[in-house]
């Protein structure tokens, strides 16, 4: 584990100092709460760097923004008024806080969702500067609508200027200046000219822009279920000639890759990283280091990265027009956009036991007359299938992948690729939930039917919300400050009276807990009627990091009830305030 240096910049500044509040609060609430005053700021600035815009003016250009639409390197200046959390010791090193144009936020705030420091050095790295509620910033980033209701600077943002300091100015630390730009990257040639410039073993002190073509991803299937990100080869013609290895790679803006899929041989990308010259048994491999992101993606075949599909959620194409598009392939090729395809299931080609092993599931959906295979399928919301059961033949779905016409030994497969995941499933029964499900819940458009209760806030106004970014959240860290807390969320009852071995499988991540056991801050509680007591969970989150896992609890002790409840117990102490996220609830 680094040790982190903090470092205090002073310096002069058009920026006044002053603390947005005198008593911390949990993340996610307005600043100073209880103000009645509002204060009233002028929309200025046109996001450049020589004219950054003001919190009131990025506010009200995002607010215009489509859900979805993204607008490259913008900058605000602001004061940070809140931080919900910042990684000083884990993976990431990157921290979700607020910003505001008054020093007291009366004005209104705008999130800054897991940005870096100065210069766009991790908070984790020896010597990084560590921001605190009341510095004054300058932002530069990708700003975007989420989900139409939330303005904010997407993850990757870096903060070009600190309490009156410019990134460079300050000794030590980066200098903010970038090797090449999205606009001019370096082309492959350019790249290996530097990396072999440097020593055996060494990184560029710049991030640097790099352009070129997708050979191949060589992260396998497993690897990327483990760690999320692809390591892969870029060219300058896409061939195996003068290589660069992208290790540890994530999707555009930082975002995760959603299968290894998800880049294909003949991609056009630019990569967003520091240069790397691996050296191992005097072997040299020109890398990009861990950390890249891209910054630009443009399919083989010329098909953008701007988020179009074939058909849409709300109108999806038939299995005979999906078909249509995959006769047009050439064997064993894939569509460059992805595409809502509708249909029935026909059959289930999982057996039981590798479902709940490998978490996918092979199925078959028809029209009636035509058919394709769902290969590898996840469930809703591109959640894991935790069990047998989940969809069934007759099931109406919708499923979102990319369209491929698979070949083997002269057969011809048409398919949903790998990578694919149900929008949409009406059971057989015309239910909204799937057959045999107790509890089907998924927190991705809010807290739903699920209640909070407050054992011990602590001085904090509440620890679980619902997040923009489709889960329920529970942390009591609020400004730098861990504070002791206690709250449950609670599920509505339920009916056990006719089951005989019910599970409860819920999707979870947990960051944080930097001492201790993992099991002293989140628990299991369940209600039979009566009396609540502590279950045992299956296949914790590791507690140190933001991947997602499903967990499960066994409920057979509660066969036959009828008024059963339970309750997610999020638990803090001064020393350790963990965040907890939950994206979904099945109960079986």
């Amino acid at each position: 584990m680094k040790k982190i240096y903090y470092l205090i910049a002073m310096a002069v500044t058009a920026f006044t100092f002053t603390s947005c509040e005198d008593v911390p609060e949990p993340f996610g609430q307005p600043i100073n709460p209880n103000a009645k005053e509002t204060v009233v700021v002028e929309p200025t600035g046109s996001g450049t760097e020589a004219d950054p815009y003001n919190v009131a003016k990025v506010t009200e250009v995002t607010k215009a923004m489509a859900d979805g639409e993204v607008k490259n390197d913008v900058y605000t200046k602001g004061y940070i008024c809140q931080i919900d959390e910042i990684d000083t010791e884990g993976t990431y090193g990157n921290s979700t806080y607020w910003i505001s144009d008054d020093a007291e936020g009366k004005s209104g705030k705008y999130e800054v969702y897991r940005g870096v420091g100065l210069g766009g050095q991790k908070f984790n790295e020896a010597g990084a500067t560590i921001i605190k509620v009341g510095d004054a910033v300058i932002i530069k980033g990708n700003i975007k609508n989420f989900k139409g209701t939330t303005p904010e600077y997407d993850s990757g943002s870096i903060i070009v200027e600190l309490n009156g300091v410019k990134a460079g100015g300050g000794g030590d630390t980066p200098t903010g200046e970038t090797i090449g730009t999205k606009e001019a990257p370096l082309t492959i040639a350019q790249a290996l000219e530097k990396i072999n410039a440097l020593e055996d073993g060494k990184e560029s002190e710049l991030n640097a822009y790099v352009k070129g073509k997708v050979v191949k991803v060589t992260t396998s299937q497993a690897n990327f279920e483990k760690y999320g990100n692809l390591n892969y080869l870029i060219s300058e013609d896409g061939t195996e000639t003068n290589t660069i290895t992208v290790y540890s790679g994530d999707g555009l803006n930082g975002a995760k890759f959603t299968g290894i899929d998800a880049l294909a041989a003949g991609d056009e990308v630019i990569v967003f990283g520091k240069l790397y010259k691996y050296v191992k048994d005097s072997k040299v491999t020109p890398e990009i280091a861990k950390g890249n992101y891209l910054v630009s993606l443009v399919k083989a075949g010329g098909s953008g990265s701007g988020g179009e599909t074939i058909g849409t959620k709300d109108a999806p194409i038939t299995v005979a027009k999906a078909l249509e598009y995959i006769s047009a392939l050439a064997d064993n090729g894939t569509t460059d956009k992805e595409a809502y395809v509708e249909g029935t299931i026909k059959q289930i080609k999982t057996t039981d036991e590798n479902i709940v092993k490998y978490k996918n599931i092979d199925y078959v959906i028809t029209d009636g007359t035509n058919d394709i295979t769902v290969f590898r399928g996840k469930n809703l919301n591109n959640t894991d299938f935790t069990a047998a059961g989940q969809i069934n033949v007759g099931d109406k779905v919708v499923v979102l992948g990319k369209l491929t016409k698979y070949v083997k030994d002269g057969n011809t497969t048409p398919e949903i690729a790998q990578g694919n995941y149900l929008v949409s499933l009406v059971p057989a029964g015309g239910g909204d939930t799937p057959s045999g499900d107790v509890l089907n819940v998924s927190f991705a458009d809010g807290q739903g039917d699920f209640t909070i209760n407050d054992k011990d806030l602590g001085g904090l106004t509440f620890v679980w919300k619902a997040d923009t970014k489709g889960y329920m959240k529970a942390s009591a860290y609020a400004n730098n400050t861990n504070n002791p807390a206690e709250s449950w969320l609670v599920s509505p009852a339920f009916s056990l009276k006719n089951a005989t071995a019910p599970v409860m499988t819920f999707n979870n991540a947990c960051n944080y807990v930097k001492e201790g056991t993992i099991t002293d801050h989140i628990k299991v509680m369940v209600y039979d009627g009566a009396n609540w007591a502590e279950a045992t969970i299956v296949s914790l989150p590791d507690g140190k990091s933001w991947t997602f896992v499903d967990s499960s609890v066994d409920l057979k002790a509660y066969a036959g009830k009828e008024n059963v409840k339970v309750a997610f117990k999020y638990v803090s102490t001064s020393a350790v305030a963990p965040t907890w996220e939950i994206k979904t609830v099945v109960i079986k």
